[in-house]
């Protein structure tokens, strides 16, 4: 049987990555009516329009895991509404999330583009 402590980090993790995939999805709609409204929208962009909500959701995940962890540290108390939070923002900023995770890494494991 699995105990209560599991569910509930289990429930935690799938609200992040849920709300990941909304602020993904958010963010998506977004960028498409302001190209249309500009009359940017180009339709070779089909893929990006398909995965990016799909890699937002999956930076929440990261993101949330880190929370979770403790690796990624925070004042408040976590709860529902906050994995929510959390979850949205790092979806709807995706890019920058990747972004600094890149900076992370390298301050931690040194970047690899050694001049030959």
């Amino acid at each position: 049987m699995i105990d209560l402590p599991r569910i509930v980090s289990f429930e935690n993790i799938l609200f992040y990555f849920f709300s990941g995939l909304l602020g993904g999805t958010i963010f998506g709609i977004k960028y498409f009516y302001r190209v249309v409204a500009r009359g940017y929208w180009a339709q070779d962009r089909r893929y990006w329009r398909l995965f990016s909500p799909w890699i937002s959701s999956c930076i929440s995940l990261v993101i949330g895991c880190m929370v979770i962890t403790g690796y990624i540290s925070s004042n408040q108390s976590p709860s529902t509404a906050t994995g929510v939070c959390i979850g949205f923002i790092a979806g709807y900023f995706a890019d920058e999330a990747v972004g600094k995770m890149s900076e992370v890494a390298n301050a931690l494991f040194g970047s690899s583009s050694k001049v030959k």
